[in-house]
């Protein structure tokens, strides 16, 4: 009498519900994450002293895990995504996944990362941080938005990337106030992307806390979503640290770290390039 339903049946059960995630031989792979971590960290100044920090140097570190599915990479990157989390660090996750177009999935990550930080609407109808650090560290990207775009830009990043408008009220103000008509008919070609995305990345490290961009199954990406990383750590210097006085350098500190398969990426892929 009845139907079985494997999903309840499962819920009965302890059998999924204790997983042992302790690594086991990844000491060395964990060290060099987390000394790369601690690095980074200490470059970059709290937001409510940035003012008077003695740097205006930009470092960026970028490590790549590769190995098989089931090698602990998703383990190790989850346990440095928890290190982060438990310091003043934003944190932006992005997975791909071969049945979701690979912009899509970098555009949600985004969408949702700034959407994480939005409260609900106070008496004055916008969404607000809720730390005072936070708000800081907003504001911050929020006046670099305004020196670095202009009203047509911004209204595009707002339309890829609708919690933007939601966490920066006063940018969208000040950009929109001094735009006469509203932007039509612009498209998002390969290099205005890159540009957005470009001046994007360089607010939100900006900010005044460490930035840790963690991308999963970067094997799923396409060239040009990868070629959208790359350029922006490459203009950053990753391995390197930077004089802010150099053009596109600003201060700030970044942590890019991907993991990928290696069995499913050739050697002559846009990956390797």
């Amino acid at each position: 009498h009845g139907e079985t339903c494997p999903t309840k049946a499962l819920d009965k059960t302890c059998l999924f519900q204790q997983v042992d995630e302790e690594l086991y031989g990844r000491e060395m792979e964990m060290g060099t994450l987390i000394d790369a971590a601690s690095r980074v960290a200490l470059h970059a100044p709290s937001p409510l002293e940035v003012s008077n920090h003695d740097t205006n140097d930009f470092l960026c570190e970028a490590i790549f895990l590769s190995g098989h599915s089931g090698s602990g990479k998703s383990t190790i990157t989850r346990r440095l995504i928890s290190f982060c989390e438990a310091g003043d660090w934003f944190v932006l996750i992005c997975k791909f996944d071969r049945q979701v177009m690979p912009m899509s999935a970098l555009l949600s990550s985004l969408d949702t990362f700034f959407g994480s930080f939005v409260q609900e609407q106070g008496n004055d109808g916008h969404a607000t941080p809720r730390d005072p650090s936070i708000q800081e560290a907003f504001d911050r990207m929020s006046r670099s938005m305004v020196t670095s775009l202009d009203s047509e830009i911004f209204c595009q990043l707002c339309g890829l990337l609708p919690n933007l408008c939601k966490l920066f009220p006063l940018a969208r103000n000040h950009l929109l106030a001094a735009s006469v008509t509203p932007p039509s008919g612009v498209g998002y070609g390969s290099n205005r992307l890159r540009h957005l995305f470009h001046v994007l990345f360089k607010a939100v490290c900006g900010g005044g806390l460490p930035v840790a961009i963690v991308v999963e199954d970067l094997q799923w990406s396409d060239s040009f979503t990868a070629d959208v990383l790359g350029d922006f750590i490459r203009t950053a210097g990753c391995g390197s640290t930077f004089s802010a006085k150099e053009e596109a350098r600003e201060a700030g500190s970044l942590l890019l770290v991907a993991n990928y398969r290696d069995n499913e990426v050739s050697l002559d892929g846009f990956l390797m390039d």
